[in-house]
């Protein structure tokens, strides 16, 4: 396990697909009266034999820590490459996979900005919301479209050759819109979850929204959604009661799968990009699960608590499957091995669920990829 300690709360954390180990988090000061925020570009590196027992604060300075105990243990490291004065806090940020060193991020002031991680300059500053912007999202697909969404209820789309004004409004939601995923499989699809309990799939082409779903099981605000990397139709959402859903968008009227997954309001769910199936979710309740979405139900696979507060994102590595990193409100951006984690077995037995959990032993001994 790794740690970098920021100057201030980690909102959210997201890893380049194109740079190999790369990622970038986003941090905002609720201390300060003027809520600053930075931008940490930050390269994660797992290796075997003898770890470098220095791991780095955001500033650059060195931190003692333990190196594994073993020569051939499987170890991680986290550094800082570089840290850009964003002016504002950032609550959540997106790297583009056609611009390929921009980043984009939703500001707490209204505005997104775009960044270059190779100048460290910002390109652009777009005044978008008059409220703090909680989710942006990069279309993969269709390269200069974007959207935002705030505390309003309203969703935005741009054009980023032109931010002068949104191309489209998005206003059906009636609470405060949380996040925002396009399908990474369809040019003009995206998903929206919101305060109002409801997840909304939409054709950016159209402002009505063409699907509204919601889980009357549950009927808590919805805080985080993502597709499914490799199938179009699947899309996951986490609630504030702490209840995970898996959807179909043929099937709208309830869940295909759902379960409760933490004892507090869920922040992230992210699919696996190498191993699609795969899921990771973070909470309030300072503990990141792994699960395993393929089989009848959704069942756990991992959990750590390496963090002193909500952990508030959390993505995987698409060049290190072994490794997730993981950001939070302690200020702690922590890389760990899916081995360093809390090993756990679920088998349905007569439709009950038996769950047993394994500590993994020291060192970490992994197989070679």
């Amino acid at each position: 396990m790794a740690v970098v300690h920021a100057s201030a709360e980690v909102l959210d954390l997201q890893y380049s697909t194109v740079y190999q180990h790369i990622c970038a988090a986003g941090t905002c000061d609720f201390g300060g009266w003027y809520h600053g925020g930075h931008l940490l570009v930050l390269r994660q590196r797992t290796e075997a034999g003898t770890a470098d027992s220095t791991f780095f604060t955001s500033s650059g300075s060195p931190t003692s820590a333990e190196p594994p105990p073993h020569m051939d243990a499987l170890w991680t490291s986290l550094s800082v490459l570089c840290e850009m004065d964003n002016s504002t806090g950032i609550h959540a940020l997106c790297w583009s996979e056609s611009f390929i060193s921009n980043i984009a991020c939703a500001n707490h002031n209204g505005t997104f900005g775009l960044w270059d991680a190779n100048s460290y300059s910002l390109l652009a500053n777009c005044v978008a919301h008059a409220d703090p912007v909680l989710a942006i999202d990069w279309n993969q697909l269709l390269r200069e479209h974007l959207l935002t969404a705030s505390y309003s209820p309203v969703l935005k789309l741009w054009d980023v050759r032109s931010l002068f004004d949104p191309v489209l409004v998005f206003s059906e939601h009636t609470q405060t819109v949380n996040s925002v995923k396009w399908n990474n499989n369809k040019t003009d699809e995206f998903a929206s979850v919101s305060e109002d309990a409801t997840l909304r799939i939409w054709d950016q082409r159209t402002p009505v929204a063409a699907l509204c779903m919601v889980d009357t099981s549950d009927g808590a605000a919805l805080r985080c959604v993502d597709w499914h990397k490799a199938d179009e139709w699947r899309v996951v959402t986490g609630s504030a009661s702490g209840r995970l859903a898996l959807w179909d968008t043929r099937a709208p009227l309830h869940p295909i799968k759902s379960r409760t997954a933490h004892g507090a309001n869920v922040k992230t769910a992210r699919f696996d990009t190498v191993i699609p199936e795969r899921l990771v979710t973070t909470s309030e309740e300072c503990v990141l699960r792994v699960w395993d979405t393929g089989g009848t139900g959704l069942l756990l696979t991992h959990e750590i608590a390496a963090h002193e507060g909500c952990i508030t994102a959390a993505d995987w590595n698409v060049h290190e499957p072994r490794c997730l990193t993981s950001c939070g409100t302690d200020g702690r951006i922590v890389s760990s091995l899916l081995a360093e984690m809390t090993q756990v077995n679920e088998i349905e037995k007569d439709g009950v669920l038996v769950t047993e959990k394994l500590r993994p032993s020291t060192p970490t001994l992994l197989p070679r990829l």
